[in-house]
């Protein structure tokens, strides 16, 4: 699944980013933003997932994405579970209805298969301009051919 990046050739340019060579800054929003999401650990823009995971002996099962926007599907070991019967949603969390727990202690944990859209509908401004920050310093470093400035402690020009 490709994702749109994070920030725009817009979004450089409204922050005075050189974006003359378009196929470089596309190139590095593309690879920033893959950068970011991977940290971040979710695809931040909102999106679809569907995911299988063990069970817990515990009422409360947290979804691995945030912010949870909503729950189309539940599924305990292949039977679809109705909302609002066996569990609700609360705060990106599925939690289970009657007082009962996922799995009981001493048993094997049961697979849950959960469909849901999670993610900003707008990227946040500040992911925005992290974004910009990293392929500026992208485009400055292709501007100098890549040239690692490791170690440079000055220059000089005859006697300035």
């Amino acid at each position: 699944m490709t994702l749109e990046p994070l920030a725009t050739l817009a979004d450089l340019a409204a922050l005075n980013i050189d974006v003359s060579d378009t196929a470089l800054a596309d190139s590095l929003l593309a690879s920033v933003s893959a950068a970011v999401r991977e940290a971040a650990g979710t695809t931040i823009t909102e999106t679809t997932s569907t995911v299988r995971f063990a069970t817990e002996p515990s009422r409360r099962v947290e979804l691995p994405a945030r912010p949870v926007r909503s729950v189309s599907s539940v599924k305990l070991d292949g039977e679809e579970l109705p909302e609002g019967v066996d569990f609700v949603v609360r705060d990106g969390h599925l939690w289970r209805l009657g007082g009962r727990p996922w799995h009981d202690y001493g048993q094997v944990p049961r697979e849950l298969e959960v469909t849901f859209t999670h993610g900003y509908t707008q990227v946040p401004a500040d992911i925005v301009r992290t974004v910009c920050v990293y392929v500026a310093a992208g485009i400055a470093a292709a501007q100098d051919g890549f040239e690692g400035h490791r170690g440079l402690q000055y220059r000089s020009i005859d006697d300035v």
